[in-house]
């Protein structure tokens, strides 16, 4: 599952998850992520850190709260280094090039 507000980035990591030979569920904010996860429960869930209705760390509190196993793989996206509060989620500082993301997706979409 991908939660990018920006149309542009999304189409963009859309296409290079397809690559990857994985389903996309897409979203632009926090309430969609959580009524797909009502029904479906991703692996990977790829989600930027500002969403315009939530924050990454409140959006993935809701969603432990509401299917807490199994959760699903979490790479947080930002554009400046933070502290990940939760065990479990790699943190991607963009600018971050194509090869180094297809990496981490492959070790997170395992």
């Amino acid at each position: 599952m991908l939660a990018v507000s920006e149309a542009a980035e999304r189409i963009a990591l859309t296409a290079l998850l397809h690559a990857e030979g994985l389903t996309v569920y897409q979203a632009s904010t926090g309430r969609e992520v959580i009524h797909m996860i009502e029904d479906h429960m991703p692996r990977l869930l790829i989600v930027d850190v500002r969403l315009p209705d939530v924050h990454a760390w409140r959006l993935l509190a809701s969603i432990a709260e509401l299917r807490p196993n199994p959760q699903p793989a979490i790479i947080v996206l930002s554009d400046e280094p933070i502290t990940a509060p939760q065990q479990f989620v790699r943190l991607v500082v963009r600018p971050v090039s194509t090869t180094t993301l297809k990496q981490i997706i492959r070790e997170c979409a395992v």
